[in-house]
């Protein structure tokens, strides 16, 4: 390594010196040899490697095949030989280059670029020496295959493709896993064959004595009549290849089987491949399931939980309508991405250049970002949390503690001062002005002291908005750091201030002037501001909905447009997807099991007459329907944009699945001369029909209709449209298997005349193995039909029904690729599926299973208590936060008066960091003495405070009763915050009865309270008001005890003196209880 030359693996040096094929291998000026090096980033180690995966495709496919299924004289005078040589000779240039070649040492990760230490890996692998022989004998042909193991040296160009093309890495490992599972069939079939011919000896005079037990070909010839021997090659090739994809996917029809020994044994090593690859497979699509779009997979698992969390606070309907609404807008325009851990773990410079680039591209024309540090701009990126807005959503609420800071990404939303009748009833509001795309607000109450944290105004949203929160400790943080951000922040601050300021002066003065009785736009009468109509249905919040149609600030044009919640858009979607359970089921069917004749006379025709009726209603529909923009959340309504969208995208589709293909050809087709070919040339083109099942993309829309008015859990959806797909697929797979042996089929109607078994699976079905009768109807053919396709599908293969010609054998192939997937998938899907089916419960049994496992390590006594904190509605909206919590508190805390006159804001904060607590009775919460770390409000239940004493032998006595806490009450409080209490309990509280408490520990309430000043205010006055109570509740009750003290606390002390001989009067002293507790 010390002679050799080193070069950064990105980047090599150019001189306008070199010529021009030393510049395409990346050589240098140092390089002094003759050609020069090769490195691997260079434009021809890209295209050499290019190259060699041809040739790795033409060695694994073709040379196995050309060796097993062409003699010797046949493959000198084929073409095959001139492709031999040729793969050959590059295959000898390939050795050649790789002395040039530079490559990576993988410890250091330098590029080594000496001449001399590169034919090291070429000398320590003989593989492309030794594939370079010349073959005389077919066995010594077989050596060829050797080559196969290039396909190793391609992952370099996989590699470089995952970083060029940005390709998910799931992708790239469900590819080479079906090009393992092709290549291993392959392989299977090729040796399969060639075992039973070239390594057989007794082959050909087998065939020609007709014996069975000379080889498997000669006993599927003469035995079981499924081989011809006019059988060409590629249909050859193509019935082992059958073979082996049975064997593979653990079917097993059992129409071949092996005969000789060398057979079975090479059938047993085929059988272990061949199970360990589908096991693979079926490992492989688990693992692909579960990570192939980490996004969806996070979306379904937060709307799950969101769904649970929902349930378990019986929220009512309409708010539950609009936060999952919310949230599924949410999460599909959020990452779901812990970006601030994976920012983390990068380097300084590296992580600055992401966020720049991110800030460039997304938030590029916040004027927020504009002239302050990239350190600032880097350290405040990563904190942004997306928060997006329907129409009509409260930003920030005039009077409410601030606690974070908006920028404004993408919307319009409108600053406005509320006016309160004189009943204390809302009379409108003062529009100030309104903020746009690239500005920012909230800012003011947390920067300015005279604001005193408190907003000035309110901002609501005036269509679907994107905001970037900031709270307000990242926003200190990063003002802390770098001093120029905050000069510039607080000069914003104070523009804005005194230019918010004028603007609401003229504003309020202008409202005076011009209407004295204090009247202002209602919200249905808002001023020239468009209004775009929302998802959001009247029954919600009063707002207008997309059944009130337009405001009239809208184009005639636009009257007639259906929006996605009117009503009649809600029943057509019902009517589409009876229309696509009729396409998926029906048609395949009708199209399979009916000839032309049947057809035209069979009720079916009017149902597809009816079908395409609706359809081209659909399509009209569709140019009338307006539609939510995925990026903006906008409802477009233009009928110029709709139309473009839908020529774009589904029209051509629609258009031609909708066609009535048959009615024209048999009109244009009429004719005596093609009398003959019409039903054939009919019955193929109504298998168009089935196109029209790839309008189930179309219905998600429906679907989430169904779960939001429903209530249906998204697991189940997920696993009733895995049961459909499965259903689907041995449906197509039985209607497609009996159209190949019939329709497709032109020896199907002679071979059933002539009782030849071999033109069809079902002549062989029905004259072989007589296990079908011509007798069936319809019914009973489709019924027989599903059977094989399910058989196939769960790996089964009885063998009763099994293909008997190419096109079968080829149709089964494909089936069974599809149905083992399908499989697979099925069991992956399932195990995600039920793993999710109950977020609460899934995590409430991990939880329990933890806990179980640390008492049983630590050895701890006694029951612990198992306790749950959700995040749930960190992601949520400022005003929908405070609505759920709000709701929660009146059905669930609602006579707690500790969150009485407190801002709403404090109450969604607490809400969250809540504890749940149970005790048993006469269960001890708090001790007098100890320190204290939390507070506790008591949500149902009776609790004692009292003060432990004890006797002068320091033995416990009767405790002394202090006070009774009731539902609603809170405790504990004063410990935190009154400092002449020095964070010490100053008396203990047990349970009476069952109680349920809410425990607060210290730090979120103080995050609170310094959030919320006007929160800290009453709760001070309250812990200092409790103290006083308590002080005197404690004095009173020491008094009493002390003037009635128990007889049997003097008995004890009688006693115990008696026993120690103690009991002498001393005239110098009295016995009293001054001295009786003074002991």
């Amino acid at each position: 390594m010390g002679a050799g030359k080193v070069h950064p693996s990105n980047a090599t040096p150019t001189s306008p010196t070199r010529p021009r094929w030393r510049r395409l291998c990346g050589a240098t000026r140092r390089d002094t040899t003759v050609f020069g090096v090769i490195y691997p980033h260079s434009l021809f180690h890209t295209l050499w490697s290019a190259v060699n995966l041809a040739l790795v495709a033409y060695v694994c496919a073709c040379v196995p095949y050309v060796s097993s299924f062409y003699s010797l004289a046949e493959y000198q005078a084929s073409d095959w030989v001139l492709f031999d040589a040729i793969s050959d000779a590059l295959y000898g240039l390939d050795i050649l280059i790789r002395f040039r070649t530079a490559y990576m040492d993988p410890k250091s990760g330098d590029v080594v670029a000496d001449p001399d230490g590169l034919p090291r890996g070429i000398y320590a692998g003989g593989l492309p020496l030794t594939s370079q022989f010349p073959r005389i004998l077919r066995v010594f042909r077989l050596v060829r295959i050797a080559k196969v193991l290039r396909v190793l040296r391609i992952q370099s160009l996989i590699d470089f493709c995952e970083d060029q093309f940005n390709i998910n890495r799931n992708y790239i490992v469900v590819s080479k896993l079906l090009l393992t599972i092709v290549l291993v069939a392959h392989f299977t079939a090729c040796g399969f064959y060639a075992l039973g011919t070239t390594a057989n000896e007794q082959y050909a005079a087998g065939l020609l004595s007709g014996d069975p037990t000379s080889s498997w070909i000669a006993y599927a010839t003469f035995t079981k009549k499924i081989w011809k021997l006019s059988y060409s090659k590629p249909e050859m090739y193509t019935s082992t290849l059958y073979f082996a994809f049975t064997m593979m996917a653990t079917v097993g029809f059992g129409d071949f089987t092996p005969i000789t020994i060398n057979e079975r044994i090479y059938t047993m090593f085929g059988m272990v491949l061949s199970a360990g690859t589908y096991a693979f497979m079926i490992a492989s699509v688990s693992s692909s399931v579960a990570s192939m779009n980490v996004t969806k997979n996070r979306y379904f698992e937060r709307l799950n939980e969101l769904n649970a969390y929902m349930e378990s606070r019986e929220l009512p309907a309409p708010l539950v309508l609009r936060t999952r609404r919310y949230y599924r807008y949410f999460l599909q325009h959020k990452t779901v991405y812990d970006e601030s851990r994976i920012l983390s773990d990068l380097s300084t410079t590296l992580r600055e250049e992401i966020t720049e680039h991110y800030i460039h591209m997304t938030i590029k024309n916040i004027a927020f970002f504009h002239d302050v540090p990239k350190g600032f701009t880097a350290f405040v990126a990563i904190h942004l949390k997306p928060l997006f807005l329907p129409p009509h959503s409260i930003a920030l609420k005039m009077g409410d503690d601030a606690s974070e800071m908006f920028i404004v990404a993408r919307g319009i939303l409108q600053v406005y001062e509320p006016i309160v009748a004189k009943d204390g009833s809302s009379a409108g509001d003062i529009e100030i002005s309104l903020i746009s795309d690239g500005d920012h607000f909230g800012e003011m109450a947390l920067l300015l002291e005279e604001q005193q944290n408190l907003r000035s105004a309110s901002v609501r949203a005036k269509i679907y908005c994107e905001l970037h929160a900031l709270d307000y400790k990242k926003l200190q943080t990063g003002l802390a750091r770098y001093p120029s951000a905050m000069d510039k922040l607080m000069r914003d601050a104070l523009r804005r201030k005194i230019l918010l300021t004028n603007l609401r002066s003229t504003k309020i003065s202008t409202l005076l002037a011009s209407s004295p009785s204090t009247k202002q736009y209602t919200p249905s009468q808002r001023r020239s501001s468009k209004v775009l109509p929302t998802n959001q249905d009247a029954s919600d919040d009063g707002g207008p909905s997309l059944d009130e149609g337009c405001d009239v600030g809208f184009k005639d044009s636009e009257r007639w447009i259906l929006y996605p919640s009117h009503r009649f858009r809600v029943v057509w979607d019902a009517v589409n997807l009876v229309l696509l359970a009729y396409v998926c089921t029906v048609v395949p069917y009708v199209s399979s099991f009916y000839s032309v004749a049947d057809y035209q006379v069979s009720q079916w025709v009017i149902a597809d007459n009816i079908t395409d009726m609706l359809y081209a209603l659909d399509i009209i529909i569709v140019f009338r329907s307006a539609y939510i923009d995925s990026k903006t959340g906008d409802v477009v309504s233009s009928p110029r944009k709709i139309a473009c969208m839908y020529v774009r995208g589904w029209f051509g589709f629609d258009l031609f699945a909708t066609f009535p293909w048959d009615t024209v050809v048999r009109a244009l087709w009429a004719a005596e001369t093609h009398a003959t070919q019409l039903p054939r040339l009919l019955r193929v083109l109504r298998l168009t029909r089935i196109a029209k099942v790839l309008r189930v993309l179309k219905v998600q829309r429906f679907v989430e209709f169904c779960e939001d008015k429903l209530n249906i859990n998204r697991n189940y959806i997920v696993v009733s449209k895995l049961l459909l797909c499965i259903l689907f697929v041995a449906h197509f797979t039985a209607c497609g298997f009996y159209f190949i042996g019939t329709t497709m089929n032109g020896d199907y109607a002679t071979g059933m005349a002539a009782h030849d078994p071999s033109t069809s699976w079902i002549a062989y079905a029905t004259f072989a193995k007589h296990i079908w009768q011509t007798t069936y109807s319809k019914l009973d053919m489709y019924i027989s039909s599903l059977y094989f396709a399910f058989t196939m599908m769960a790996t089964v293969g009885f063998g009763d029904f099994v293909p008997v010609t190419i096109t079968e054998r080829m149709f089964t192939i494909v089936g069974m690729v599809v149905s083992a997937g399908t499989y697979a998938f099925m069991i992956a899907s399932v195990s995600s599926s039920v793993a999710s089916m109950n977020v609460t419960r899934n995590r409430y049994f991990e939880r329990l299973n933890e806990l179980n496992a640390y008492m049983e390590s630590r050895g701890l006594p006694g029951p612990l208590q198992l306790r749950t904190r959700r995040r749930i509605l960190e992601d949520l909206s400022s005003s929908l936060r405070e609505e759920i919590t709000d709701h929660y508190i009146r059905m669930t805390i609602k006579n707690i008066t500790f969150f009485q006159d407190v801002p709403k804001g404090f109450t969604a904060y607490i809400a969250v960091y809540l504890k749940p607590l149970f005790l048993s009775p006469h269960s001890t919460v708090l001790k007098m003495g100890e320190y204290g770390s939390e507070m506790f409000i008591v949500a149902r239940g009776v609790l004692q405070v009292f003060e432990p004493t004890h006797t002068p032998d320091g033995e416990e006595a009767d405790d002394i009763e202090i006070a009774f806490l009731f539902d609603g009450d809170h405790f504990g409080e004063m410990a935190l915050l009154l400092e002449e209490q020095k964070g010490k309990r100053t008396a203990s509280v047990r349970a009476k009865i069952y109680c349920e408490l809410h425990g607060l520990e210290y730090k979120h309430l103080q995050t609170g309270l310094t959030r919320y000043p006007s929160a800290m205010d009453k709760l001070m006055g309250v812990a200092l008001h409790r103290k006083c109570l308590v002080t005197n509740l404690r004095k009173t009750k020491i008094t009493n005890l002390i003037t009635n003290v128990q007889k049997k606390t003097i008995d004890k002390r009688f006693k115990k003196l008696a026993a120690e001989k103690r009991f002498q009067r001393d005239p110098t002293s009295t016995w009293g209880l001054p001295r009786l507790f003074k002991r």
